[in-house]
């Protein structure tokens, strides 16, 4: 008997120890959202670290299309669109996201096709900041028109687009807009809103704007994930928006749409970060402070000894206009600047990418980082007019939007031959994290290669008059785009090297 009573404790023994062991890998699974959830992966043990919004209530939005809450003024407002004709505006709770835009539209159109057909802001949101190059579950798409339509779009399985609701003129199929549901708009109008194909006379518009809720639980996202820093820094979304502009009431190809700096609006891996706390607040605002004032004015003694990357002239209305285009390596990135005097006459029509925007007043700036092999870490090209940026571009399959500053100055009046101008210039810093980036790790910046050098050019473009009768018509003039003489577009080897 005491034999069996000794096997007996040894058995309660081992099935003890095997209920500790199996109590304390439960503990460590619960724990597994501090970890990533399933993709932290294996037992490998993983920190991460967090930042807390704010309740709802605290933030204290009301969903009406009026921004008067001050939530919305924790984060800058960001301007975009082809002519610098809308602002974003951004919040963010425990609850959701919210997205407040203002478009200065002097001629306001609907659709009952379509919303994006007409008039419209188009707002993508990469929720959990995963940076993937196709849409996923947690990726929403809304389009909002002036009228107060809307359409709601997430990516699905197959990495589309999957619509989940429209409104059309009252009309409301799939996804309602209700806070409850996760989702809500809401619009003012400023204006009346003219149906396209009818032809409404004199339009005098003065805008509208659009204000849009996206709930973390609606778009299947644990809010403490967007809290951590486990798919990149924390509290960061990607975003990317425009707006459609519809020019001609009775020619819908002739609207315009102008992406936010031209970002992959089907790729998240292409959208610009939303950092939403911290000292760094905004739309693609660097993490890291600028060495010189980036105002538009290169009056920094930086800008005497940098490497001309350039041409020295331009042809202008007054006959050629004087290039100052150089760049320079500080401690925390790359600065570029250009400055064009003697410009009498500045000029920037189109307001379309197709119809040649590239044609007004401004820049392209090639750049090309190096490491010290030789290698192509990442480039950039990169479209500037008087009202700032045009566009982005970068290879496929690479980041597409990055943390920049900017600034455009100008002496004179645009799109005013009446007058005689003096010229314009522009500046710009791009942080050393964004240029030794050449791929994206779930949402981070990554890079194996050490920055050594830049390839650098910058093409300059000017509208000018050819013919006087011609002047009220700014599709009939021509534009010249003066590169260096020594430089050609496709060969890189014949830029100008910047070294770090």
């Amino acid at each position: 008997m005491k034999k069996f009573k000794i096997i007996a404790l040894i058995l309660s023994l081992i099935l003890a120890i095997g209920l500790f062991g199996a109590c304390g890998k439960k503990q460590e699974n619960n724990s597994n959202e501090d970890k990533g959830g399933a993709e932290g992966g294996g037992n490998q043990q993983q920190t991460y670290t967090y930042v807390d919004f704010d309740t709802d209530a605290n933030v204290n939005i009301t969903l009406d299309g009026i921004k008067n809450e001050t939530a919305y003024d924790a984060i800058p407002a960001f301007t975009f669109g082809i002519r610098a004709e809308a602002k974003a505006y951004f919040a963010a709770s425990k609850e959701g996201i919210y997205a407040f835009f203002e478009v200065d539209d002097k001629n306001l159109y609907c659709s009952n096709e379509d919303v994006y057909v007409a008039d419209c802001i188009e707002f993508y949101l990469d929720a959990d900041n995963t940076s993937r190059a196709n849409p996923r579950k947690t990726s929403r798409q809304v389009q909002v028109s002036p009228r107060g339509d809307y359409a709601i779009y997430k990516g699905d399985v197959e990495q589309t687009w999957v619509l989940l609701g429209r409104s059309l003129n009252g009309v409301s199929t799939g996804v309602t807009s209700n806070k409850t549901n996760g989702f809500a708009v809401a619009t003012t109008c400023n204006g009346t809103v003219s149906p396209v194909g009818t032809n409404p006379g004199v339009k005098n518009d003065n805008g509208y704007t659009a204000e849009i809720f996206l709930s973390w639980a609606s778009m299947e996202v644990d809010v403490r994930t967007v809290e951590s820093n486990q798919y990149g820094p924390s509290g960061v979304v990607g975003v990317a928006f425009g707006h459609t502009d519809i020019i001609n009431y009775d020619d819908v190809s002739n609207n315009r749409k102008s992406y936010m700096n031209d970002v992959a609006n089907t790729s998240p891996l292409k959208y610009h970060k939303l950092k939403l706390v911290g000292d760094y607040k905004g739309v693609s605002v660097p993490t890291v402070a600028s060495e010189i004032t980036i105002d538009g004015n290169m009056n920094e003694s930086q800008w005497a000894s940098a490497t001309v990357v350039g041409p020295t002239s331009v042809t202008a209305d007054s006959g050629s206009a004087t290039v100052n285009a150089r760049a320079f390596f500080g401690n925390n990135g790359l600065y570029v600047g250009v400055e064009v005097t003697g410009d009498t006459k500045l000029e920037a029509w189109i307001s379309t990418i197709g119809d040649g925007v590239y044609k007004n007043d401004g820049c392209e700036m090639r750049i090309h980082v190096m490491d010290a092999t030789g290698q192509q870490i990442r480039s950039f090209k990169l479209l500037y007019d008087l009202f700032g940026m045009c566009w982005h571009d970068s290879p496929a399959g690479t980041p597409g939007a990055c943390d920049e500053l900017y600034a455009v100055s100008y002496s004179g009046t645009i799109n005013n031959n009446g007058d005689s101008d003096s010229g314009w210039c522009m500046e710009l810093f791009i942080p050393n994290y964004e240029l030794q980036a050449d791929a994206m790790n779930d949402g981070y910046l990554v890079s194996s290669r050490t920055l050594s050098y830049a390839q650098i050019m910058v093409g300059v473009q000017n509208y000018y008059i050819t013919d006087s009768s011609d002047s009220s018509n700014p599709y009939a003039q021509a534009p010249e785009v003066a590169i260096p003489a020594t430089a050609t577009w496709d060969g890189v080897a014949t830029y100008a090297r910047v070294s770090k």
